[in-house]
Order: C-alpha cells, then structure tokens, then sequence
C-alpha cells in the first residue's frame, strides 16, 4: 500500500507517533471518502475508536495537510488530500447523495491560464458541481 506507507512517513516526518487509530481513521478515509464528519466517528466507533479520538486525529491530518474539506451543496465532507489522493472533483446528485469522482486535464490547464492571466499561483482548488443523477431523473421521469 503506497498510500498508506505515504502516510506513515508522513506522521513519523512530522514527528507524530503512528497509533492504531489514527491508521484506523486514514484506513476508513480511503475507503470510504468523502465522508462526512458525523459518519467518520460512527464508522470510527464501529472499529473501536472514541469521537474524542476521531476529532483529534481528523484536526492533526488537517494540520499535516493530510485531509481536506469538500463542500458538496451544503454538505461538507472530509476526504484525503491531493498530497495522498490524485486530484479531483465531484458531481453530487441532489435527489440522491449520489457522488462521482471525476478529473479532467481541461478544466486543470484553463484553471493555470487563469491564474497566470490573474497574476496567481493557484495552490489548490476545489470545483463542485451539482445536479440530478440519471438514475434520479429516470424516477422523475424527466431528463434534466
């Protein structure tokens, strides 16, 4: 597991200690990302991990840059950052939940001739886009 071994040198670089439930909450975010906060701790506890715990591990992978937040409508989910995951997007359908991951190299170069049109460096970005999945339109019987 490249990903894992990634984020153990990491933790060990940053002179964090390497505990069972902080590869704990990483092992259910690569699973099971983007995930919100609430369902993070049920799945933590599922595995024995307190909330407490979860908190805090959640706020250190944020200070090691190892999570990050992802606004989908008006949810906000965690998932691992693009230091440990491939960069990418979401659709979100808003009927459903439904999420898909998509990346795409087009929107990445225009977002690089904006920032230099701009005068910024782009660090990151995050780009959402919701809508009704197929399936959901199908039920409604509409195509949307």
């Amino acid at each position: 597991m490249e990903r894992e071994q990634q984020f153990k040198d990491r933790l060990r670089g940053a002179g964090e200690r390497l505990t069972s439930p902080r590869l704990g909450i990483f092992r259910i975010l690569v699973r099971q990302a983007p995930v919100a906060m609430a369902k993070l701790i049920a799945r933590g506890q599922a595995d024995g991990i307190d909330p407490v715990t979860t908190y805090r591990t959640v706020d250190l992978f944020r200070k090691l840059g190892l999570v990050s937040e992802a606004g989908l409508g008006r949810n906000r989910l965690l998932e691992l950052s693009d230091e440990v995951e491939r960069h990418h997007h979401h659709l979100s359908c808003v009927v459903c939940g439904k999420l898909v991951d998509f990346d795409n190299a087009a929107i990445e170069a225009e977002l690089g001739r904006v920032g230099e049109q701009t005068g910024f460096a782009i660090r990151s970005h995050q780009l959402e886009a919701t809508g009704v999945c197929a399936a959901c339109q199908a039920k409604a019987g509409e195509l949307v």
